[in-house]
C-alpha cells in the first residue's frame, strides 16, 4: 500500500506540474500573439506618420548565430507600402561584416540616416549584393535600446520616395520611432521572463 500510494503521490505531483508547465506554455502563446498585434499597430502608426507619404518598416532582432552576433528580420511583424521585392530574401545582416545602415546603427547604437546614391548595392559582399533591393534610395536606422547593454536590435525604416529628407518631418518620425522601439523592448522582456519559466518548470 506504501509503494501505491507514493506511485500515486509521484503520478499526481506529476500531473500537477505538467498542467502548470502547459498553463505557461499557453500564457507565452497569448502574450506572444498579443505582443505581435501591438507591435504590428504600432508599425502601421508610424509607417503611416509622415505627411509625405508612407513608409516600410522591418524589426531586426540581435542574436547569436554560430558564435558571430547577428541581426535576424522578424518576418512575421512589419509594415510595407511599397514593392521591393529583393529586398525580401534578406534575413539576417551581420554588423561585424555587412555594410548596411542597420549594422552600423547596431555597432554605434546611434539613430542613422542615409540617403543612397544609386550605385549603392556595389558595396555590399556578395552573401547580401542581391538581397538589398536597388530600389532602396534611403535608410532610417534606430536602435533599439537597453539599459546597460547593447542594443537589443534595430527598427529599418526604408523606400524608394524619399520622405523624410525634411529634417523637422524626421526628427517628428525619429521621435515616435524611438518611443515605439521602448515599448517592443519592454514587451521582448516580458516575452524573455515567460519563455524562462516554462523553461524551468521544463
Amino acid at each position: 500500500m506504501l509503494i501505491f500510494d507514493l506511485m500515486n503521490d509521484m503520478l499526481t505531483r506529476r500531473a500537477a506540474a505538467t498542467a502548470e508547465r502547459n498553463a505557461h506554455l499557453e500564457s507565452l502563446q497569448r502574450l506572444r500573439e498579443n505582443n505581435r498585434q501591438i507591435i504590428s499597430s504600432l508599425l502601421q502608426m508610424v509607417g503611416r506618420s509622415p505627411r509625405r507619404g508612407n513608409v516600410n518598416i522591418h524589426l531586426f532582432y540581435a542574436g547569436s548565430l554560430d558564435g558571430r552576433t547577428v541581426l535576424r528580420k522578424d518576418r512575421l511583424v512589419y509594415y510595407e507600402c511599397e514593392d521591393l521585392p529583393q529586398n525580401f530574401s534578406l534575413d539576417v545582416a551581420y554588423p561585424d561584416t555587412d555594410e548596411l545602415v542597420i549594422c552600423d546603427s547596431y555597432r554605434s547604437d546611434e539613430i542613422l540616416y542615409e540617403e543612397l546614391p544609386v550605385t549603392h548595392p556595389e558595396r555590399y559582399n556578395a552573401r547580401i549584393r542581391n538581397k538589398v533591393d536597388p530600389q532602396i534610395t534611403w535608410v532610417l536606422a534606430l536602435p533599439m535600446h537597453r539599459e546597460d547593454a547593447a542594443p537589443a536590435g534595430v527598427l529599418c525604416a526604408f523606400g524608394n520616395k524619399r520622405v523624410l529628407t525634411d529634417a523637422t518631418t524626421r526628427r517628428t518620425f525619429q521621435s515616435l520611432a524611438v518611443g515605439v522601439t521602448d515599448v517592443i523592448v519592454r514587451l521582448k522582456a516580458l516575452e524573455l521572463e515567460e519563455e524562462t519559466r516554462v523553461t524551468e518548470r521544463a
